[in-house]
């Protein structure tokens, strides 16, 4: 962690906190901002606050060095001064400040920004006028904000007038989650195009000075913030320093500084951490009930839930319905109980398919029962206007009973069967309308909060890997991602965890972040909602700057989770990491095979942190006598369309084994006649292309991935090389993205485990 704060820093922030807490104010005035950075140890200029005009008396300005100096409004309810007239340039004189400050008030108390009230003018502010070239790195922002879902995290970007339009259309800020380690605020600076730029120029001791002044910041905000354990009276919810410049003496300079402030008591709960205790209920329960299924109607949502669970062979399903009576469930009886109490058996999870405003009923009932877990089925809750309440009477009646609760607004929970189990299904999707093909040895665990989302790429990754576990979680009411992160983690048969989400809950974020730090397994996530249309203008450039997508990217990333840029490489990534998440990296060296010149190009376009692998030339050797005397020998083959199933074997064999290669890039474009690609010809050829590829696939440990460029007449051809344990894409491109991004996690984990 960053350099905590001394007694005596504490005790001076502490005054100025106690001053604002005194007047009710959730604003710090900028002279209280800056005796706050020279607490820090940072540098202000010289400054002088008046409350009067008159305030300004004879000798006050000696201790100023310039004969420039800058006047400023000082107001709470005033946010960028520079807009309203809030800043000029005066000369030191005392007549003309003191003239300079009656003009100023009688303008802005006009102005035309405020419409009916006018600001409150708490007095002025008299700087010193610091001279500095306004090239790119000498002016810098440094903020910090508290995010509702991730708790405090702090910015570093360009800083001036115009940070928000260079954020925006050149370079966005770099962004991080506190608590920092003092190695992480300088890599915060580091890792932008500024620092760059110092580097160059040979001025790395402004690294020094910033990286210094970003540490003191950090370390500001984790005392006044959540992440403290015995927080203060007033907590910080914003601090920002726009600009810090670097003078003509290479001094590091706060400018213009605001803060924000709020009392102890809305302090979020940053500190639990995740909680996978009790989820065991949800996923390997002993005994089942459905509320909510009908006598006469199987397309009621519980009947079909039934019926798929009927269908896993669970012969502990009971059904609930009020009225009582009977339901034919997959050919068989079921007595239909008119509660959970008058069940008689053992249930530890109840799937709650009734209306919304009868769930507090139905978890009441489930707590008097001993039930411990609950699938909230029916949406009508948080999402819409009225349903929060019915969430707060859930979660009273639950109180301490140590149920855990996925949903509501979900399609609840797919675990497929094993051996001595029978599995589990609440996703109420009809089996003639969706493909169940779960696989002993499927490895993944998916968790979106959209239940489409789920259910569609349980539906394109049946060929491939079809995940063990989908849940869809909904609301959030009590399980979030970051608990099902945690508990997957801890699941030995799940060695891989992808993630849809749209939004957190309150401190879900900072959940989410500690479960992914911790996690021993790739966390593959999307990130919905990447806008921030119709939210709110930001009172500060970095609440502007930094909005909830852009604090939610960098916290993921911060975290080590691998974040998929589009929805369909989210589905690539899953599958890459699953079928190929055990073969060994050696390096970035990749070579290919294709039989079409465009895909070799298209894939070297792509190549991105990977390298262009060099064969051996014992390698160069076996090949050309392999190929006929027009193929070229390099890195990425083109066999040409004239290749046949035989030759392409032989040098995706001979490639693999060459030790310069680290994995390995595969392009079929199956419509040429030398090819067995077509159903019939696949099924006619036992040693066809698909089974080529596979054996050799399985036979080293290296990574391979494949493009097959071409239309729905080759989808059997595509799903046999799936099947077989190969990832297939549709395009070189997505091809060669997910193998980058495969090799980069597996060598940074490995640099990380080393360090």
């Amino acid at each position: 962690m960053s350099a905590g704060l001394s007694d005596r820093q504490i005790r001076e922030i502490d005054a100025v906190m106690a001053e604002a807490a005194e007047e009710g104010r959730e604003r710090l005035l900028e002279p209280e901002v800056y005796r706050i950075l020279q607490a820090l140890g940072l540098q202000v200029p010289t400054w002088l606050f008046l409350r009067e005009p008159d305030d300004l008396q004879p000798g006050m300005l000696a201790e100023f060095g310039t004969e420039r100096l800058v006047l400023k409004v000082v107001s709470s309810d005033i946010a960028h001064k520079t807009r309203v007239g809030g800043v000029r340039i005066v000369l030191r004189d005392r007549e003309r400040i003191r003239g300079a400050m009656r003009r100023m008030r009688e303008e802005i108390e006009v102005h035309s920004h405020f419409a009916g009230a006018a600001p409150r003018i708490e007095g002025f502010l008299l700087t010193s006028f610091v001279e500095y070239s306004k090239d790119l790195g000498n002016e810098v922002l440094i903020g910090a904000k508290v995010s509702m879902a991730f708790g405090p995290v702090i910015s570093f970007s360009k800083g001036g007038t115009d940070a928000e339009h260079f954020a925006k259309y050149f370079s966005a800020p770099n962004v991080r989650l506190l608590p920092l380690e003092e190695a992480a605020c300088r890599e915060l600076l580091e890792t932008t195009a500024i620092a760059r730029k110092y580097r160059e120029e040979g001025n790395t001791g402004h690294i020094d000075l910033i990286a210094e002044a970003i540490g003191a910041i950090s370390a500001l905000f984790e005392h006044y913030s959540s992440l403290n354990p015995a927080p203060p009276r007033l907590l910080l919810s914003e601090f920002e320093v726009n600009p810090f410049v670097v003078d003509h003496q290479d001094e590091l300079i706060a400018i213009d500084g605001l803060a924000q402030v709020f009392s102890a008591e809305q302090r979020l709960d940053l500190l639990s951490g995740p909680r996978p205790e009790g989820l065991d209920a949800l996923f390997w329960p002993e005994g089942i009930a459905v509320v909510g299924v009908s006598a006469t109607d199987n397309t009621k949502t519980g009947n079909n839930i039934a019926t798929l669970l009927h269908n896993l062979g669970r012969e502990d399903l009971y059904l609930v319905n009020v009225k009582g009576g009977q339901a034919v469930i997959g050919g068989q009886s079921y007595p239909l109980h008119q509660s959970l109490e008058a069940i008689g058996k053992p249930v530890e999870l109840v799937v709650v398919c009734v209306p919304a405003p009868l769930a507090p009923e139905v978890a009441d009932q489930a707590r008097k029962i001993g039930a411990r877990g609950l699938v909230l089925i029916p949406g009508g809750f948080s999402e819409v206007q009225t349903g929060a309440t019915l969430e707060r009477q859930i979660l009273d009646v639950v109180a301490g009973s140590g149920i855990r609760i996925v949903g509501p607004n979900c399609l609840g929970i797919f675990r497929a069967p094993v051996e001595d189990r029978p599995g589990l299904n609440t996703l109420f999707i009809p089996e003639e309308k969706l493909e169940y093909r779960p696989r002993k040895q499927s490895n993944v665990a998916l968790l979106t909060q959209s239940g489409a989302l789920g259910v569609s790429e349980l539906d394109k990754l049946k060929s491939a890997i079809y995940p063990r576990v989908v849940v869809s979680y909904g609301n959030q009411l009590d399980v979030d991602p970051g608990d099902l992160v945690a508990y997957f983690d801890q699941d030995p048969a799940i060695d891989v965890i992808g993630v849809y989400i749209e939004g957190f809950k309150p401190s879900g974020g900072r959940k989410f972040f500690d479960a992914v730090c911790r996690s021993t397994k790739p966390v593959i996530v999307y990130k919905a909602g990447r806008t921030d249309a119709g939210s709110r203008a930001a009172a500060s450039h970095t609440a502007s700057m930094t909005g909830d997508y852009k604090v939610a990217l960098a916290a993921m990333e911060q975290a080590g989770a691998i974040v998929a840029d589009h929805i369909l490489d989210h589905k690539d990534l899953l599958k890459t990491f699953s079928l190929m998440g055990s073969k060994k990296i050696g390096g970035r060296r990749v070579a290919g095979v294709v039989n079409a010149g465009f895909e070799s190009t298209y894939a070297a376009d792509n190549i991105g942190q990977l390298e262009l692998a060099e064969f051996s030339e014992a390698t160069a050797q076996q090949l050309r006598q392999a190929l006929p005397p027009f193929v070229s020998v390099n890195p990425f083959l083109d066999l040409t369309p004239m290749a046949d199933d035989a030759t392409f074997e032989r040098c995706i064999e001979l490639t693999l084994e060459d030790p310069g290669v680290h994995a390995l890039f595969i392009s079929v474009v199956p419509h040429t006649v030398a090819l067995h690609t077509k159903p019939e010809e696949m099924e006619r050829d036992r040693e066809n292309l698909a089974i080529r590829i596979v054996r050799q696939a399985s036979r080293h440990d290296k990574p391979v991935v494949v493009s097959v460029n071409a239309g729905t007449m080759y989808n059997a051809f595509v799903e046999a090389l799936e099947e077989g344990g190969v990832p297939t894409f549709t395009t070189a491109e997505r091809a060669m993205t997910s193998l980058g991004r495969l090799v980069d996690y597996r060598l940074l984990r490995r640099r990380v485990q080393a360090g």
